[in-house]
């Protein structure tokens, strides 16, 4: 993978406090002609990232820290992803939606509203006959990497100061790997 470009830009969405855009160019064998998003949610930080064959255009998002409240959250989370993944120049027709961790000790609630909030952004972009998936982290790392216990960040450390943007873009390139039998259920 190579980072081909990188700079801050304003979104105009209240509550963003900082946004940066990478584009990547990825000489991977699991390039696709199927355009797909994946989104990292979080209430705090999360990743957006879009694929096209070779080209991927990635988000890493910071919000400000004053919104605590379910509506801020869904608000801005909403907007931001819907409106990155038009930026990004990118028409997904399916994406995928990291999941909660199994097990995970806090914040699944917040976390929630966030992946909420990121389906509906999905949904809104590619249509209600596009493929959204919601999967579990270690699912995603074990089909992208070949193993769970390798982070997005590790794997590609020219994204190491993004790990958001990083885990979004294993999202992506999960549906373009994942068996069959997993993109059949729509996510819905």
């Amino acid at each position: 993978m190579k980072v081909l470009q990188q700079n801050e830009i304003s979104l105009g969405v209240c509550g963003m406090e900082q946004v940066t855009r990478i584009v990547i160019s990825s000489d991977s064998h699991n390039v696709s002609a199927i355009p797909v998003a994946g989104v990292d949610p979080g209430q705090r930080n999360f990743g957006v990232a879009c694929l096209l064959g070779e080209t991927g255009v990635l988000f890493e998002c910071h919000t400000e820290s004053g919104i605590t409240t379910t509506r801020d959250t869904v608000r801005v989370v909403r907007q931001s992803v819907e409106a990155l993944i038009r930026l990004s120049g990118i028409k997904p027709i399916a994406g995928v939606i990291e999941q909660a961790a199994y097990l995970a000790p806090y914040g699944q609630v917040g976390l929630g509203e966030a992946r909420i909030a990121s389906l509906i952004a999905l949904e809104a972009c590619i249509g209600e006959n596009g493929i959204i998936l919601t999967t579990p982290p270690l699912t995603v790392r074990k089909a992208v990497f070949g193993s769970a216990k390798i982070k997005a960040q590790e794997a590609w450390p020219e994204l190491e100061k993004f790990h958001n943007a990083a885990a979004a873009l294993s999202c992506a390139m999960y549906y373009l790997v994942a068996p069959q039998k997993g993109k059949t259920d729509g996510g819905k």
